[in-house]
């Protein structure tokens, strides 16, 4: 969205950044993440072996309000997952940009 920040909440899943606004980084682990108004996040997810349904949610900072999608395997029962979240979510704050290393560092220049 290009007015709110959000946090990816990709439940059980393991997901690793690889780029931040098409910039590619050093891989940063996770299952949450904070992401300020307009960026983009790469994220690769590593799905189980077992079957199963994957929730993957956006949170809106100050808000209880989410979206998101669901990983599903092949004859997976899909639950229903509410618009509200329990809690509202905190805001987000700059941890994920301290944790941000390019791959390709910019050249230095004067």
């Amino acid at each position: 969205a290009t007015t709110s920040a959000f946090h990816i909440d990709l439940g059980r899943l393991d997901g690793t950044i690889v780029a931040v606004d098409g910039n590619p980084i050093q891989p940063i682990l996770g299952r949450r993440f904070g992401m300020a108004v307009a960026q983009r996040l790469d994220i690769f997810v590593t799905l189980p072996r077992e079957p199963g349904a994957y929730p993957v949610l956006a949170q809106r900072e100050g808000d209880t309000g989410r979206t998101g999608f669901v990983l599903a395997t092949p004859g997976a029962q899909v639950e229903k997952v509410p618009s509200r979240a329990e809690v509202t979510a905190p805001p987000v704050d700059m941890s994920l940009e301290e944790r941000l290393v390019a791959t390709v560092p910019l050249a230095e220049r004067p």
